[in-house]
């Protein structure tokens, strides 16, 4: 309807999505020619042209952009662009809680980094169990996961911890190399400019969990 009634900026391609008869959609660009008179417009010429396939590329590249080769889950880069907009733009309660393999190198030291590999998908896919529309899951470092949860409230994340731990423990009953992670989490009821706080003090929690976990092996053995 913009274009009919010459609302639209005819020196830039209009991308258009058709169904067909066979009820796929189909992309297409085109360029238009408004035709005036006595400074009416009255017709528009054009050329339409399919895209479907670049549009499939630039699908695929914005997915890769922002997810984990090995894991197929969100990547560091999607993170810090969630960590961005949460920080800047919106202010709503959000929590971060992150998630650190632990004994990994001795997995790739005794049994193969393509052993140490399927212990990260493992981690990552039982994670990524529990994502949402309020969960956000990523891999933000050879070993290490962050959840980005939103709109919850702090008895809420504890619960989460606990379904996540529940999780691994279940998954470990039956698998020959266990999951093993340390986990610290912060939240704020309010987001904006508090970013950088929650994220140091989640780490922070996370390094003294991984330390308590330490302490206890130790007295075991």
């Amino acid at each position: 309807m913009k274009k009919v009634n010459g609302e639209l900026d005819y020196s830039k391609p209009i991308i258009q999505r058709w169904k067909d008869k066979d009820g796929h959609y189909r992309c297409f660009e085109e360029y238009a020619t408004p035709i005036y008179k006595k400074g009416k417009l009255v017709a528009l010429q054009g050329v339409l042209r399919n895209i479907d396939e670049r549009i499939v590329l630039q699908e695929k590249l914005h997915y890769q952009l922002y997810h984990d080769a090995l894991t197929d889950i969100h990547n560091r880069a999607y993170f810090e662009l969630i960590f961005t907009k949460y920080n800047e733009e919106i202010n709503l309660p959000v929590a971060i809680i992150l998630c650190d393999l632990d004994e990994l190198k001795f997995i790739n030291d005794h049994y193969g980094h393509k052993q140490g590999d399927t212990l990260i998908k493992d981690t990552a896919r039982l994670l990524n169990e529990i994502s949402s529309n309020s969960i956000s899951v990523a891999r933000i470092g050879g070993d290490e996961f962050i959840l980005f949860v939103d709109e919850k409230n702090d008895s809420e994340i504890n619960v989460l911890i606990s379904t996540i731990k529940e999780k691994l423990e279940l998954h470990n009953e039956y698998s020959e190399f266990e999951i093993m992670i340390s986990i610290g989490y912060a939240y704020t009821p309010r987001s904006q400019g508090e970013m950088s706080r929650l994220f140091s003090q989640a780490d922070k929690n996370m390094y003294s969990d991984k330390k308590k976990r330490k302490q206890s092996l130790i007295k075991l053995h």
